[in-house]
């Protein structure tokens, strides 16, 4: 068995009216490249879960079954080569499941760390979703990889073991196969704020501030 987990928001699907978050469960649609990459590794014997963050039910934005209805129809997208997908929109203590084999079906799980500090609360970047993910199937992080692009999806990778894939290159044909090991925080941080200096410069604008990525209240 191999494990192949993947952000959801900006990795495999987008917002159909062109809008930066889905709101509406069937405003998405796959982004180009995407389902070829999950069907190619499906094909080679992957299992495939989703992982997503989900924030903008805290903040309102959605409401947890409209969040439901989301993950549901991005299973459906998927051509039955995801299997399930774990969301946590809360304060990292609450897991919830979307299963392919039963969508009628919500599953929740209870995190025994302590809040969102801990490395293994379940929301992103902290690793307990891959955790959790990967001690359901029994699958060492060897072989499992992560796939997103946010900073806080390769801190998560970088926490729980396994490998990870930019989601870039995962939709390109030509690189969805070169998993690397995960920077570390701190490398990746730093990654972060030379992209976003380089990005301000190209557009004129001041100073980039020092605090490093967060996340967003999106789906991530």
């Amino acid at each position: 068995m191999k494990l192949l987990l993947l952000d959801l928001d900006g990795t495999i699907r987008r917002s159909l009216a062109g809008e930066t978050f889905i709101n509406d469960p069937y405003d998405q649609e796959l982004m180009p490249g995407a389902l070829e990459a999950i069907t190619g590794y499906f094909d080679d014997g992957f299992t495939i879960f989703g992982i997503t963050n989900q924030g903008g039910v805290a903040a309102g934005h959605k409401s947890l079954q409209e969040c439901v209805l989301e993950q549901r129809r991005t299973i459906e997208l998927c051509l039955g080569c995801l299997e399930l997908i774990f969301f946590c929109p809360g304060d990292g203590q609450t897991l919830h499941c979307v299963d392919a084999q039963d969508a009628r079906l919500v599953k929740s799980y209870q995190s025994q760390a302590h809040a969102k500090h801990s490395l293994t609360g379940f929301r992103k970047p902290c690793s307990g979703m891959l955790r959790f993910a990967m001690t359901s199937t029994g699958e060492h992080p060897d072989w499992t990889c992560m796939v997103g692009d946010r900073p806080e999806d390769e801190v998560a990778a970088f926490h729980a073991g396994c490998q990870f894939l930019d989601a870039h290159l995962f939709r390109n044909p030509d690189t969805r196969t070169q998993w690397r090991s995960p920077r570390t925080p701190d490398q990746v941080k730093a990654a972060w704020l030379a992209l976003q200096t380089q990005r301000q410069q190209d557009q004129g604008d001041g100073a980039v501030s020092d605090e490093g990525p967060t996340t967003r209240a999106r789906g991530t």
